[in-house]
C-alpha cells in the first residue's frame, strides 16, 4: 500500500519518486493499492511508459479531518 503519492515532491527535487519504484511487470499475485487525492492527477507521477500510467482511479468514502472511521 503507498499512501499520499501526491505528497512525494522527489521528482520535483530531482531524485526518482516512489512511484517510478514501483516494478512495471509485477510478480504473479501481487496487488498495489495506491491512495491518493485527486489533484495532481495520480497518472501524471508515473514515468511516461509505465503501466500505471493508465490506472482510472476510484474514488472512495472521503473522510473529514478529525473525523473518526
Amino acid at each position: 500500500m503507498i499512501d499520499g503519492l501526491d505528497e512525494d515532491s522527489s521528482a520535483a527535487a530531482g531524485r526518482r519518486s516512489i512511484a517510478a519504484l514501483l516494478p512495471r511487470q509485477p510478480a504473479p499475485g501481487l496487488h498495489v493499492l495506491v491512495a491518493s487525492r485527486p489533484h495532481p492527477p495520480i497518472s501524471d507521477v508515473f514515468p511516461g511508459d509505465h503501466p500505471l500510467r493508465t490506472i482510472s482511479p476510484r474514488q472512495h468514502n472521503q473522510v473529514r479531518w478529525g473525523e473518526t472511521v
